[in-house]
């Protein structure tokens, strides 16, 4: 694949549900009960259960590794955390090249609700590329 400024890259949409909430939870041992209790998160003022925010960075880092495949390692990730997300979400990943310098590729990456909501803002990554 050639890579070029401008390009933009496959948008990929994630439904957070409970499971994947609580398979974060155990992989990162983030076990904060917000995250996981309905009645913890209401009487802290929430509808129901969020998401952990490195979630969403998470399936992005995991997105950029399947946009690239195994031609790239990820060498830079930076991320403005700014809606919460609520099971049942669908997120929207989307990712365009904002510069290709010799083997580093930069990314403008956006995370949003099918509402248009922003979940990650300023939300840039850089790869390393590889020999193909």
């Amino acid at each position: 694949m050639d890579l070029v400024e401008g390009q933009i890259l496959p948008d990929v949409r994630i439904t957070i549900t409970r499971e994947l909430i609580r398979a974060y939870a155990e992989a990162s041992g983030d076990f904060n009960p917000i995250h996981l209790d309905d009645k913890v998160a209401r009487e802290a003022g929430l509808p129901s259960v969020i998401a952990h925010g490195m979630l969403a960075m998470c399936l992005t880092m995991r997105l950029i590794r399947e946009w690239f495949s195994t031609r790239a390692r990820l060498s830079y990730i930076k991320v403005r955390f700014a809606e919460m997300v609520f099971p049942g979400d669908e997120l929207i990943f989307s990712a365009t090249i904002a510069a290709v310098d010799g083997k580093k590729c930069n990314l403008d990456l956006s995370v949003q609700k099918l509402d248009s909501s922003k979940v990650l803002t300023k939300a840039n990554a850089t790869v390393v590329l590889f020999e193909a």
